[in-house]
């Protein structure tokens, strides 16, 4: 007696594309026309909320292009930038003393451990690329209050030794 195989249903890989596009192309309609912010017809629009006592002060933290350059201005009416340059260099090497690489490196693994980092990782990009990269983690590393660790990315085929093959 011979078993009889049941032929099992086999979707060939051309139909299987084309059912993927044609369900995305759906899917992309419904949500092209059907939209959930949209309100019944007929439906009144509730007015704004008022503000009540609500008065329009500026913030403190924010500044005209003219009111930023007032505190660099000397009272003599010239520009101390200087002090502001020694400002930001001293803010710069307050924070590379407290989380640069000699101080990093000198740290016991469980201070190590505990410690917070901002890591820069370098490939072979473009040289703007890994400016901006190691600048843009430097930024952060000093805005986060963070130490800076920069690392370079080797290809698996250069540590591949093809000399047992």
């Amino acid at each position: 007696m011979r078993l009889k195989r049941h032929k099992s249903l086999l979707i060939s890989p051309k139909s299987l594309i084309l059912c993927c596009a044609i369900f995305t192309l759906f899917g992309l309609l419904v949500l092209a026309f059907i939209s959930g912010d949209d309100l019944p017809a007929g439906t009144p629009i509730p007015p704004p909320p008022e503000l009540h006592n609500m008065t329009a002060k500026p913030a403190s933290t924010c500044a005209t292009v003219e009111e930023m350059g007032n505190e660099a201005v000397g009272p003599s009416g010239g520009v101390d930038s200087w002090k502001q340059s020694l400002k930001v260099r001293r803010l710069i090497r307050n924070h590379f003393e407290s989380h640069g690489a000699s101080r990093v490196r000198l740290l016991p693994p469980d201070k190590f451990c505990k410690q917070g980092f901002v890591m820069g990782k370098a490939s072979e990009a473009g040289f703007g690329n890994e400016m901006y990269k190691i600048l843009t983690a430097a930024a952060l590393s000093i805005m986060l209050n963070r130490s800076l660790i920069i690392g370079q990315t080797r290809h698996i085929g250069t540590s591949i030794r093809l000399e047992s093959i």
